[in-house]
Parts: C-alpha cells; sequence; structure tokens
C-alpha cells in the first residue's frame, strides 16, 4: 500500500523512497485518459455480463436436458479445455486467426471480395473480440458451475412437473431457473 504514496526507486526500497502523498493519485484523475478508462472498464464489465453469463447459462440448461451422455461428456470437455489456456494463448489464438494477411477471417473476407480488416488495432472491433474471447475461454467453466446447481435441484420437483402435464420448457421455467435463482447470484456476484 506505501508504495502507492510514495515516488518508489527500486534500488532505495519502499521505505528509502521519497513520500508524496496523494500526488500521484492527483495526477492520474486530472487526465483525460483516466476518465475513459473508467468508462472503458465499466463498459466491458457490461458487455461481459451481458453477454458471457448468459452464454454459460443457457449451455448448462441444454447440457441438462440432453440425454446421450457420450455427447454431453464431449460437449462438457471441448467447452471446458479454453478455461485452462492463459489469456496469453488465447490471444496469440485470436491474435493467428484475424491476422491481417494470414488470418483465416481475413482469408474468408478476401474470398468473399470484401475488404480485410485489421481487427486486433480496430477501436471498433475491440470490445467485440474482448467479449467474444472471454465467453469463449469462460464459458465451460460457469456452465460446470450451473451444472452443479442443477444437481442440487430436488427431482421430485421435475417429477410433480411431469405428473401435472409440464412440457419440457416449462419444467426448465418453472423448476430448473427458479432452482438456480443462488447459483445465479452468485454467479453474478463473482462476475461483478
Amino acid at each position: 500500500i506505501q508504495i502507492a504514496f510514495r515516488d518508489f526507486k527500486i534500488l532505495d526500497g519502499i521505505t528509502g523512497s521519497k513520500w508524496i502523498g496523494l500526488d500521484m493519485f492527483e495526477k492520474l484523475f486530472k487526465t483525460k485518459a483516466f476518465l475513459q478508462a473508467v468508462r472503458n472498464t465499466l463498459l466491458l464489465n457490461i458487455y461481459l455480463i451481458l453477454f458471457s453469463f448468459p452464454t454459460s447459462l443457457l449451455l448448462g440448461i441444454m447440457l441438462n436436458e440432453v440425454r446421450n451422455v457420450y455427447f454431453k461428456s464431449a460437449v462438457q470437455t471441448i467447452t471446458y479445455l479454453p478455461h485452462f489456456l492463459s489469456w496469453v494463448i488465447v490471444y496469440a489464438l485470436f491474435n493467428n486467426m484475424l491476422a491481417l494477411n494470414t488470418g483465416i477471417v481475413n482469408r474468408v473476407l478476401s474470398l468473399l471480395g470484401k475488404e480485410q480488416i485489421i481487427f486486433l488495432t480496430s477501436v471498433r472491433h475491440f470490445r467485440s473480440i474482448l467479449v467474444v474471447s472471454d465467453v469463449w475461454k469462460n464459458a465451460g467453466w460457469n456452465t460446470i458451475i450451473i451444472l452443479a446447481g442443477i444437481t442440487a435441484i430436488d427431482p421430485t420437483l421435475y417429477e410433480a412437473a411431469v405428473v401435472d402435464g409440464a412440457n419440457r420448457l416449462q419444467r426448465i421455467r418453472h423448476v430448473t431457473l427458479p432452482g438456480l435463482r443462488s447459483t445465479v447470484v452468485v454467479l453474478l456476484i463473482l462476475r461483478v
């Protein structure tokens, strides 16, 4: 904490560096880039909550409804594997896919007669790329948590819904979603 209030020099150490108080914070708050950084951070978090979270919830519910165990396991594994990749590797993958002349996306654009786009330096495309990469990387992890929440729902509730004549969508709406309420709240809190 002290480093934030000192003119930190690595050779002088923490206690040997000059105390400057709130000077650095004052400089930070006066720059134009600070407000833009706060705005971008808030926008990106809102986008991630709006797109990443519902994707995981939908994928978890859909996987829960799949009865073929092998297919379900394969999809879980495929969607869960990107969670173990570091962000450096994820960036490298997206950099290769979106590269100007050699990336698969720009090659497809060229084949379609469209102009190639420099995606990774484009202000217009940056937020979308970040959200897509986050959804791809984290959807599997959140889906596992959603599936764990679904297994905690009492199976007799589903049986009662079937006896009452509820179809699959009605069971999802009236049993699964209310049963996932606490899991959804925890995931939203972690996301925020």
